[in-house]
């Protein structure tokens, strides 16, 4: 089980994917598009990440909120967005 994030809007898995698999002598069994999914778990975890984050030394929270991709972050508002891409793939030997 592969899970891939990119920073593009895409639609299909990225061709570069692939090459990599066949290049790793792998087949893809099946791949789907888990972008809906993750921007909804993320929009309603905010609440638990945000908790996280408070525990984390005031220091390095600016990085734990990118990281935990907290509102107001880069990371935040490419998913909110649809800007950002996740997919799982399922690949095995031949």
């Amino acid at each position: 089980l592969l899970a891939i994030q990119t920073p593009n809007p895409e639609t299909d898995l990225p061709p570069w994917v692939r090459v990599f698999g066949q290049r790793a002598g792998l087949d893809f069994v099946a791949e789907r598009s888990i972008s809906e999914e993750v921007r909804t778990a993320l929009i309603e975890d905010q609440p638990r990440r945000g908790r996280m984050v408070r525990r984390v030394p005031f220091f390095l929270r600016s990085y734990a909120r990118e990281l935990f991709a907290l509102e107001g972050s880069v990371r935040y508002g490419q998913v909110v967005a649809r800007e950002r891409s996740y997919f799982l793939a399922a690949l095995r030997k031949p």
